[in-house]
């Protein structure tokens, strides 16, 4: 028998605390796995080592100003411009890979104007206050004349940084010299009269070398498969990791290398891969059929084993077939072939390529790889990739002979590696160029070779000691020496020391290739000036290697301690970022714990939450002049049941179309509202709660159901446009009249249901925003429009699907009592509505139409919220 009085109301209650405790476990525990299991990705936040003690700020009083790899034109004035500590990055056109990764940029900016510095002598002070005739820059004006959403060749990244007068403007032609520009800002910072400043002055900088982040690096060479092991993990040819892999724990799937992709792009880096033919395929091999490898009779070279057979055919079409697929998964026009140290041993002593090469006219052995480049050559282009080679691909293994080899193409690059023995390169660099080839210089940055701290050979005075200024010698060929790179092959390293073996010898390199008129010798200047770069570099979480000696004075080696002792530990210097993309695209918060000046923080929520909120509005707006028929069926529902065609049926037929619009005017208010509320207080909360030392460390799912619960009840104070609305949709005509009867008896006759509505939107929204969150994350982001738009359309429909399907019954009872002509209680609704119904009315009332209808709002709400909100950014 079905309960009544306090005890059927006691169960109501019981059941609803019940299903909600549920539903927040669950996803509690579901974000914490998110949480825990995520990879970091092209559009996610960096972090930053913690540093021990009360301050957490990253300047450091030692520092100068000082600039790492130099720029181009510096001129400095005797003026200071200070920073304030809410700094913040103003940008006026629209450029989404830039946007995204302002997000990092303005967040560190912060961790050296915000609280306090390091003294020379280690102690930790508070900034001092502005003085009413400081200059004092509160934003970084930020201007370019083009966005591109890929890092080329033919890219540009000069820029221009102007400061002046409390004012810092940032000037270039491509958002990749914003970023670059960017760097140059924050290594500028210095402590002036104990507060963050920058030199007055003017900054022009640009690569003389068409050539990471930090460094300004721009190209990541990744040298994926060797002889030893075959990693890359395609669909075509899942067998060559399969059986080519160190084993299925070393392998790269396709998801981690668009990650890195993704993660090189918004730095402004090239992700450039070599798959290495024919020589150094042993672990290629290993997935393909036995004849892959050209059989060797006679002696093949322990180094560089068996090369690929240049006459099988069944070789090319698979080299088309991936190709095929690369071209797919990387996004930069090149592709590197490899071709170095190919071993012709094996095929003086073998009959079948004997044959081959009576038939094709080949008349020596070395010149097979002339054959097998041409091949490839055509395979590239055909998948529309320009290619990069080796050296000897050119010259065949013998560069005194400069007829072999000849028959690279003109649009070939080609990397120079080989200085010892007989090669020479500088002579070679010379010769590729005469020779119209564009070439990049690798020979003398082995990072491999060596360690940071050898003074005399291969450490970071050497890599800068490279004197490239004499070569070529002819002023026209210069052009075609287009840059360098520096190499580390994994003989000898592996993630325990890669970086520290890389830094800052790599940063040595880096000032070379970037800058004009380096030093063939580096002296004071460009010790103490690396020596400061590393620890900027430490401080944000690169271990780069210690003992940055200098030959003139060894006894310099206090200069490798930093303002503070490097620790693995690390912190996020935006909670939100990774966890809560969309949360952080509205609030873009500052979490730093200290004392809380609450108008600063309410200040900056209000600004952070009309951002997306307002777009939120913008994006409504439209939805509710398309979707209102729908509303007004689906609240029909929840009040009087039936089937979706039936209430259709009903109201058409008590007016025609107009019935379906009755409180057409109260929605266009409240939908721009509600979606604006609950925008702007999820912002408005977590901006809150991440400035406060009792909420910052909370988990971000506490934090997410606080946000929650604020959004929820922001909904109380819009609940007399809601019954309005509500009523005259469900009553029509009549509903304006039974809504008057209903406020003369009882003015709180508008808030009825409000108590239903705060719970509804506090059950659905956590889901919602959890659902979205979780989705942006794992589902890639693709690069067309389109593609992009139908995305998001998809994410907020899953969304939306969680979201309604959690929170409808207690949508049900909100409208049954909203809408009822006498004052009723939510445990009277819910028995009615069982007792005619069932469980499955309480639960399923409305829910196709809710699903259906939320479903297209939400796919609208997401694609049309970027939408505006790029416009107003």
């Amino acid at each position: 028998m079905f309960l009544t009085g306090q005890n059927q109301q006691a169960f109501l209650y019981g059941l609803f605390v019940l299903v909600l405790t549920v539903q927040v476990i669950l996803l509690t525990r579901h974000t914490e796995n998110v949480e825990e299991n995520k990879k970091h990705k092209e559009v996610k936040v960096e972090q930053i080592s913690s540093r021990e003690g009360s301050c957490k700020g990253l300047l450091w009083e030692r520092y100068t100003g000082s600039i790492w790899p130099i720029p181009k034109i510096r001129r400095e004035e005797k003026t200071f411009t200070f920073l304030d500590k809410n700094i913040f990055i103003e940008i006026k056109k629209e450029c989404e890979i830039l946007t995204e990764r302002l997000l990092y940029y303005e967040n560190l900016l912060k961790e050296y104007t915000g609280k306090c510095f390091i003294s020379n002598s280690g102690e930790e002070k508070t900034f001092a206050s502005f003085e009413g005739s400081d200059k004092v820059a509160s934003k970084i004006s930020v201007s370019f004349k083009s966005c591109s959403e890929w890092p080329s060749q033919e890219m540009k990244e000069e820029y221009k940084v102007t400061v002046k007068n409390g004012e810092v403007k940032i000037e270039a032609a491509e958002n990749w010299g914003i970023l670059h520009a960017l760097e140059t800002v924050i290594q500028s910072i210095i402590v002036e009269e104990e507060k963050p400043a920058i030199k007055d002055g003017i900054i022009e900088d640009a690569p003389r070398k068409a050539g990471m982040s930090m460094n300004k690096l721009n190209v990541f060479q990744w040298h994926i498969v060797d002889r030893e092991s075959f990693p890359y993990m395609g669909k075509k040819f899942p067998e060559l990791a399969e059986k080519g892999a160190f084993s299925m724990n070393h392998i790269y799937t396709i998801k981690d290398i668009k990650d890195v992709i993704e993660y090189a792009r918004v730095r402004g880096i090239r992700v450039v891969p070599e798959f290495d033919s024919p020589g150094h395929a042993d672990a290629w091999a290993k997935g393909r059929p036995e004849d892959f490898l050209a059989a060797c009779n006679g002696y093949a070279n322990e180094m560089t084993k068996r090369s690929m057979d240049p006459s099988n055919e069944e070789t090319y079409k698979h080299f088309d077939e991936l190709w095929g697929e690369l071209r797919e998964v990387f996004h930069d026009e090149y592709i590197h072939l490899g071709g170095d140290e190919v071993d012709s041993t094996c095929y003086k002593q073998n009959e079948k390529i004997a044959k081959f090469m009576m038939k094709k006219d080949i008349m020596r052995e070395e010149d097979l790889q002339q054959y097998w480049n041409g091949r490839l050559f055509e395979i590239c282009e055909k998948n529309k990739f320009k290619y990069m080679v080796w050296e000897e691909a050119w010259y065949n293994g013998f560069p005194e002979d400069e007829e072999l080899g000849l028959n690279i193409k003109e649009n070939s690059i080609i990397g120079i590696w080989k200085d010892f023995a007989q090669w020479d390169w500088k002579q070679t660099l010379m010769k590729t160029t005469s020779g119209g080839y564009k070439s990049i210089l690798l020979a003398p940055w082995y990072l491999d070779w060596g360690q940071n701290w050898d003074i005399s050979n291969k450490g970071w005075e050497y890599f800068y000691s490279v004197d490239m200024e004499k070569y070529p010698v002819k002023p026209e060929l210069k052009e075609l020496f287009i840059g360098g790179s520096a190499a580390l092959w994994a003989e000898y390293v592996d993630a325990t020391q890669s970086l520290s073996q890389t830094y800052p010898r790599l940063s040595a390199t880096a000032e070379k290739l970037w800058s004009f008129d380096t030093k063939s010798t580096p002296g004071e200047n460009e010790f103490t000036r690396l020596a400061d770069f590393r620890c900027k570099m430490m401080s944000r979480g690169i271990p780069v290697a210690a003992r940055i000696t200098f030959k003139k004075r060894p006894d310099r080696m206090y200069w490798n301690h930093c303002q503070k002792p490097f620790t693995k530990k690390r912190e996020r210097i935006d909670h939100l970022f990774e966890i809560n993309k969309f949360m952080a695209e509205a609030a873009k918060v500052n979490p730093k714990p200290g004392k809380i000046d609450w108008n600063e923080i309410l200040d900056k929520a209000t600004k952070r939450a009309l951002g997306s909120g307002g777009a939120g509005a913008s994006a409504m707006v439209v939805q509710v002049c398309s979707l209102m028929w729908m509303r007004t069926i689906m609240n029909y529902q929840y009040r009087y049941g039936t089937s979706t065609a039936e209430a259709a049926r009903l109201l058409y037929k008590q007016g025609g179309i107009r019935r379906f619009y009755r409180g057409v005017g109260p929605a266009l208010l409240q939908g721009p509202l509600s979606r604006f509320s609950d925008t702007a207080a999820n912002a408005g909360m977590l901006t809150i709660m991440n400035n406060h030392p009792a909420f910052i460390d909370l988990p971000m799912t506490v934090k997410t159901v606080g946000a929650s619960a604020a959004a929820a009840s922001m909904r109380v104070a819009l609940m007399p446009i809601d019954t309005l609305k509500t009523t005259m949709q469900v009553e029509g005509k009549d509903g304006l009249k039974l809504l008057r009867q209903k406020v003369a008896k009882s003015p709180t006759a508008l808030w009825h249901g409000s108590m239903g509505a705060m719970s509804a939107t506090f059950v659905g929204h956590y889901p919602w925003f959890a659902t979205y969150n979780t989705l942006q994350e794992k589902i890639p982001t693709p690069e067309g429009t389109a593609q992009k738009l139908l995305r998001n359309a998809g994410i907020g429909f899953a969304a939306s699907l969680v979201s309604d399907t959690s929170s409808n019954s207690l949508r049900v009872l909100k409208t049954y009592r909203q809408t009822n002509a006498e004052k009723i209680g939510y445990a009277q609704c819910a028995k009615n509505i069982i007792e005619k119904e069932g469980l499955v009315g309480l639960f399923g009332r409305g829910l196709k139409t809710r699903i259906l209808t939320n479903g297209i709002q939400s796919m609208m709400f997401s694609v049309l919220w970027k939408y505006f909100e790029g416009k107003r950014s």
